[in-house]
């Protein structure tokens, strides 16, 4: 939980210098959202100095702004997916075809490199000379990936699937009637 004087005068101040005045209803809302979103007071602190270093337009900044000043920008989806292809290539130069790369903290470059491009026939037949497309073909894929990730499926676990279809088959009506031939619902989840 963050210290309530330090973390006051802090927005104070820097409400003064945007020239504002911090209302107490502002205050108790950013001290809740820092408070939920695990900010300690130093980084806030730290935060709020870039701010007055680098801010130019009057006004206290959003609290969009202020995280930004934190944790910095977030990189663009492309420039992630060119530094990806950049350690996939250096992967392949330097082990070939026999190791799949460690993709493991990256869902979308993963997914790639097992279904579209499965990596031990594509590093196995792929020619140094149509790397530089490659790379313009995975950046084009790895963004469209990560642009619709929020509305891949759901990863359920196993015992959860197997809770939910032996519910699901112990159904024997639908609508409030007796299924038709009193046949068992079929498994909605793969398990």
């Amino acid at each position: 939980m963050i210290e309530k004087k330090p973390f006051s005068d802090l927005m104070i101040g820097l409400a003064d210098n945007f020239g504002e005045q911090l209302t107490k209803e502002k205050l108790i809302l950013w001290h809740s959202l820092f408070s939920e979103d695990g900010f300690t007071i130093e980084q806030i602190q730290a935060g709020a100095y870039r701010l007055l270093r680098d801010r130019k337009y009057k006004g206290l900044p959003t609290y969009a702004e202020f995280i930004e000043a934190i944790a910095g920008k977030k990189p663009k989806i492309g420039d992630v997916a060119i530094v990806v292809a950049d350690k996939i290539i250096s992967h392949l130069q330097q082990y070939g075809s026999g190791k799949f790369p460690d993709l493991a903290g990256d869902k979308t470059a993963l997914y790639l490199m097992t279904r579209r491009w499965p990596y031990q026939s594509w590093a196995s037949e792929v020619l140094t000379s149509e790397l530089k497309w490659w790379v313009k073909e995975f950046v084009e894929a790895y963004s469209a990936y990560r642009e619709i990730e929020s509305v891949w499926p759901l990863e359920i676990p196993l015992e959860i699937k197997s809770l939910v279809n032996s519910a699901i088959k112990n159904i024997q009506y639908e609508n409030g009637e007796p299924n038709k031939n009193n046949q068992r619902v079929i498994s909605l989840l793969p398990v």
